[in-house]
């Protein structure tokens, strides 16, 4: 993801490349437009597309974006039992935790398996 990123005090353009550098006060965030935040009321991440394959790029993800389907119910259902099975299947060796700890456990289980389906 290239981070941490170098830190610019101002935005400036390179007249002989035509590089546009963007002003950046702290290495973890993204560039970003004040203004054209607050005219969308969205976040957003900006960033300049010079090439046919940056644009090709992202027209697929966001033709991927846009057309995916959501997952039928019964699919999510299976999901989440193998999550609940995962866990029955630990808690045989570790008996140790908490109902409380035990129930996050299933609830982070059931969703990571959820979100990587």
């Amino acid at each position: 993801m290239r981070m941490p990123r170098v830190l610019v005090k101002t935005s400036n353009i390179d007249l002989s490349t035509g590089q546009i550098t963007m002003r950046r006060s702290h290495p973890s965030i993204n560039n970003f437009n004040e203004w054209l935040i607050s005219a969308c009321r969205s976040n957003m991440d900006i960033k300049f597309i010079l090439s046919g394959n940056d644009a090709k790029a992202l027209v697929y993800y966001i033709t991927d974006y846009v057309t995916k389907s959501t997952p039928a119910f019964h699919d999510m259902f299976a999901v989440a039992q193998q999550g609940v099975k995962s866990i029955e299947q630990q808690r045989v060796t570790n008996s140790i935790d908490n109902a409380i700890e035990k129930s996050r456990k299933l609830v982070l289980r059931c969703y990571n398996m959820i979100a990587s389906q």
